[in-house]
């Protein structure tokens, strides 16, 4: 959190506008106020399938921005080279988010096959390789998080009628396909999610101690 951010609820980095992006186009979602056109998404920002687009912008003023190019971050280039160097040595790989109560798998840009008339109940295509053996990992971890916290999260194998996304350039995603360490997971914190951005980025004060003892449990 940079002291010059305009917005306690910042989510991307604090690199400077893109070279001749004039910050005329400005995100249409009200909670977005306040964001500005500096920096990027660094979950968005990683290169693995980047240029799809998937809930991810082009839109510099947006909080999704996907930024110039992959690695365009200073941030997400020292991330990646962390775990290039280490890759034989790391295991396991929690991304921590807000929010849900959610395990998230990867890979966050598979598409759905077949899916009803609503959109719903499809199968999903390009699963991870070892995603039995990712499974089985969460479940583990899933259990620890009940016996830390008294509720189990929702465990999200594919998004297909799951009400989320396929989101593109996801540093998981990087991690298991790319640098292919085994287990790589994203957490959404509690709360589940309200229909108001600001209200599930506000949590309480009294929550923080026990939500960071689940994280450590799983």
């Amino acid at each position: 959190m940079s002291v010059d951010c305009p917005s306690r609820f910042w989510r991307k980095t604090r690199s400077h506008k893109p070279e001749g992006d004039s910050c005329g186009s400005k995100a249409v979602d009200a909670d977005d106020a306040g964001n500005g056109c500096r920096g990027a998404d660094p979950n968005r920002n990683w290169d693995i399938h980047w240029q799809d687009l998937l809930s991810s912008s082009n839109n510099s003023w947006d909080e999704a921005y996907r930024g110039t190019r992959p690695f365009s971050e200073v941030e997400t280039r020292n991330i990646r080279d962390f775990w290039w160097k280490h890759k034989k040595d790391i295991i396991f790989l929690d991304s921590i988010h807000s929010s849900g109560s959610l395990i998230l798998f990867p890979n966050g840009f598979s598409k759905c096959e077949n899916v009803d008339e609503n959109g719903e109940n499809g199968d999903c295509i390009d699963k991870p390789d070892n995603l039995d053996a990712l499974v089985e990992i969460a479940k583990v971890g899933n259990a620890a998080l009940k016996a830390e916290g008294g509720k189990e999260y929702e465990m999200i194998l594919c998004k297909c009628g799951q009400g989320l996304h396929s989101t593109s350039g996801r540093a998981i995603d990087w991690a298991n396909s790319v640098a292919k360490i085994p287990f790589t997971f994203t957490l959404e914190l509690p709360p589940p999610r309200p229909n108001s951005k600001l209200k599930r980025f506000h949590f309480r004060e009294d929550k923080i101690i026990p939500t960071g003892k689940e994280v450590w449990a799983f």
